[in-house]
């Protein structure tokens, strides 16, 4: 058995001979011993047609899977955005801790499922690889697309399908942390809508919802418009060529606006990646 070797900040300081460090290599049993740690408790081979072995599928009248009833309902829970609640309570006449996903018989539009119940699905499915492209990526906007490699099986007719689906992410659509980690969320709505478009299935995801309310609108607004000045100024552009352009473009009330405050948010994100742009074109124009 090996020593206990205690060394400390003063030990490699002061002292003037190398010091050797044991190296403590695993036990390895041989498998004939009957170590059963090793052993998976399950069988994860497919069969012919692509599908796991010892899984109860579920099939739809065409003779595809139902991908959407083999969620596990740990992973299903009722759309919670408050601009949707007072709606769901008036649909099923209960209040909204009250209504039981089964027994009301919740249409998909007013479900959401968990992170965790799509990559159980992806894993049920079957797939090679997972490949994001970042398209955009800022402070204030994120757009990434998500490309899935699905497995052959038999409702691909045995062939390997890519599959690819996009998703974008800024303050208008985020909520709380959210707004901190843009990429972050942007990515993984990218990929719970490649899984779920894929496998036709209609319940929106959690992390593709805002969950946002009205209550900060009057700040993000505010961070919105001191991002395009901030952009404006980054780059030499004045208000006059901002309006001159708004009006020139027929933007509805252009002509009358006092400032960057009365441009609609949509236009804001628009125009601070046109100036981005625009600033790149020419740097390239230098070279």
């Amino acid at each position: 058995m090996n020593e206990k070797i205690e060394i400390s900040e003063s030990t490699l300081v002061q002292s003037e001979l190398p010091i050797e460090i044991p190296i403590v290599t695993p036990e390895i049993i041989p498998a004939s011993q009957g170590d059963t740690k090793s052993i998976p408790p399950r069988n994860f081979a497919r069969t012919e047609h692509g599908l796991l072995y010892n899984v109860n599928y579920i099939y739809q009248d065409d003779g595809f899977v139902n991908w959407k009833a083999m969620i596990d309902p740990k992973f299903l829970y009722l759309n919670a955005d408050v601009k949707r609640r007072s709606k769901i309570e008036t649909k099923y006449g209960k209040k909204f801790e009250e209504i039981k996903i089964n027994e009301d018989k919740v249409d998909d539009s007013d479900l959401c499922i968990a992170l965790g119940g799509i990559k159980q699905l992806l894993r049920l499915r079957g797939y090679s690889s997972v490949h994001y492209t970042i398209h955009e990526s800022s402070d204030h906007y994120a757009s990434v697309n998500c490309t899935i490699y699905f497995a052959p099986n038999f409702e691909t007719s045995d062939k390997e399908v890519r599959f690819s689906d996009n998703a974008c992410a800024h303050f208008d659509n985020t909520s709380g942390f959210g707004k901190a980690y843009l990429l972050e969320i942007c990515t993984n709505r990218a990929f719970c809508r490649c899984v779920r478009n894929f496998l036709s299935i209609n319940i929106v995801a959690a992390d593709e919802l805002s969950n946002g309310n009205s209550a900060n609108a009057e700040l993000q607004e505010d961070m919105a418009t001191t991002l395009l000045k901030d952009t404006m100024a980054q780059h030499g552009v004045t208000w006059e060529k901002i309006q001159s352009k708004l009006v020139e473009e027929k933007v509805e009330g252009a002509e009358n606006f006092k400032g960057v405050q009365d441009i609609s948010r949509v236009m804001i994100f628009a125009l601070i990646e046109r100036i981005k742009k625009r600033a790149a074109e020419k740097a390239t124009e230098k070279k």
